[in-house]
């Protein structure tokens, strides 16, 4: 048989913040020290005034806590998306809890819409890597045209071009560089035929 008082807390472990606590007084009896928590632990009254109390105040906290420092956090997701770093601003607009409706409704707005920031950030680098990719396929096909500028040639070319994504800006000079190849082909056959 072993008396013990437990205490509870209600707190916001990111920001190492205890908004309440109450300690509880009660009894265990076991043959084993798990057994006594156990039994200490279920002898505990969910509707308790202690826990009902302490409920009330972290409630009344939190909600006074994310009045006062909304804007603050607010503030300091602006800047974390001005440094790109948008995952990071979600997750601190997340923590806001739902009691805090205004807040709670704000930040849920936020995270939306630096969310399509982000959407929009990764879609913009990886245009930006398709162009850049392109380009390189553009001057290695160059490359593979200018060795000989026959079929055998032109045909390395045409396999490097084929792998310009069709999305990328440099397609339309992949294009112009097919139909100077086709050009010169061209005047290379009628040039032979007569």
């Amino acid at each position: 048989m072993q008396k013990m008082a437990i205490t509870f807390y209600v707190c916001d472990v990111l920001e190492n913040k205890i908004y309440s606590s109450a300690t509880i007084n009660t009894l265990g009896v076991g043959q084993s020290d798990i057994k006594v928590y156990n039994m200490a632990f279920q002898r505990i009254n969910p509707s308790a005034p202690q826990i009902s109390q302490l409920l009330a105040q972290a409630n009344s906290q939190i909600i006074d806590y994310y009045t006062v420092h909304y804007s603050d956090l607010v503030a300091e997701t602006d800047r974390l998306v001005e440094m790109e770093q948008y995952d990071e601003a979600i997750t601190k607009l997340i923590t806001v809890p739902s009691v805090c409706v205004e807040a709670y409704n704000d930040a849920q707005s936020r995270c939306v819409s630096i969310y399509h920031k982000k959407m929009d950030a990764l879609a913009a680098m990886q245009k930006a890597r398709t162009n850049k990719e392109g380009l390189v396929l553009i001057q290695q096909a160059k490359a593979a045209w200018a060795s000989r500028q026959d079929y055998e040639s032109a045909s390395k070319a045409l396999a490097i071009l084929a792998q310009i994504s069709p999305e990328a800006e440099c397609i339309d000079q992949a294009k112009e560089f097919i139909q100077s190849i086709n050009d010169k082909l061209r005047t290379d056959e009628f040039n032979q035929a007569q």
